[in-house]
């Protein structure tokens, strides 16, 4: 018997996933679409400069888009320390 944590209940945690998606504007012309790698938060052992030239492709990403105004991430890209 495990202590502390419940079991996760799928049907449940889809709900919680899908009303906190549903709260989120949609981002068509979002300049970031399919690119996530880029913002995705340091690997184990990732290099510095790596982790550095993401951050700044994200940053130029997120400068130029043409959704900016919407995006809860306009002033910190995910991923970002």
């Amino acid at each position: 018997m495990s202590r502390g944590r419940a079991p996760l209940d799928p049907t449940g945690a889809m709900l919680l996933l899908e009303r906190v998606l549903d709260q989120l504007p949609a981002l068509p012309q979002a300049a970031c679409r399919g690119q996530w790698q880029i913002y995705e938060p340091r690997s184990l052992g990732e290099e510095d400069e790596c982790v550095a030239e993401r951050r700044a492709a994200a940053a130029q990403l997120c400068g130029r888009c043409p959704e900016r105004v919407r995006c809860q991430w306009r002033t910190e890209p995910p991923g970002s320390p």
